[in-house]
């Protein structure tokens, strides 16, 4: 807004000294008259260049935002780089859909095609880099998922009542919902430093952020 009121002002004194000149050109010399008008056109001309530049900085921000803001695309990666590179393949359009349900709130349709790129994570040609950008991504997920929070509702409580408690018998306070949607909340609110998970055989011991672990006070909260 401010660059163009100033573009604005510069082409108002243009036009206020042009009109001048005319009024006042009965008692200006003819040669004075020229070297005015010559300035006059001069400033125009630089004005409307530097005009110009500025739109086109403006379009390459833009851009660059616009790359910027597309997390699933840059999050995520597939065996095939070809595709993955290619803005209209079929890869960046399903990334793009998945990032306006997102955007417009169907968690539950977003959240079932990142599990299904989180399976393909496993695969060795992704990188350690790849795999961290994809978990900061389901981070910021999981943060805003209303699943994630209605689920942590009832799981932290229980959790503060109960640290300790083993992650297979806590299905059990979650009828409403499916193991693989609780096992979704508690990484997410492990690596959100939300609770703490602590291997404990085929399952995991279940501990609220705070409490001390082997001499260790765990509190990721602040992470």
């Amino acid at each position: 807004m401010g660059r163009k009121s100033g573009f604005n002002k510069g082409w108002l004194i243009v036009v206020a000294v042009i009109a001048a000149s005319f009024v006042l050109l009965e008692k200006v010399l003819p040669f004075w008259f020229l070297v005015v008008m010559a300035v006059l056109g001069i400033s125009a001309l630089l004005l409307a260049r530097l005009k110009s530049y500025e739109d086109k900085r403006e379009e390459e921000r833009f851009s660059a935002m616009t790359k910027s803001s597309k997390p699933v695309a840059a999050s995520v990666t597939t065996s095939n780089e070809d595709v993955a590179d290619e803005p209209q393949s079929a890869w960046h359009d399903h990334c793009d859909r998945i990032e306006q349900a997102w955007e417009r709130g169907d968690f539950d349709w977003a959240r079932q095609q990142l599990q299904q790129i989180a399976y393909s994570m496993t695969d060795k040609s992704v990188t350690q880099e790849q795999k961290y950008q994809f978990t900061q991504l389901m981070k910021d997920f999981a943060s805003q998922d209303p699943m994630y929070k209605e689920v942590m509702a009832i799981v932290l409580p229980y959790i503060m009542a109960n640290p300790g408690t083993i992650q297979s018998k806590i299905y059990t306070q979650l009828p409403d919902w499916s193991q693989e949607e609780v096992r979704y909340v508690l990484y997410f609110a492990n690596e959100l430093g939300h609770i703490h998970r602590i291997k404990k055989g085929n399952s995991y011991k279940l501990m609220p952020p705070g409490e001390t672990v082997e001499g260790e006070v765990i509190d990721k909260s602040n992470q």
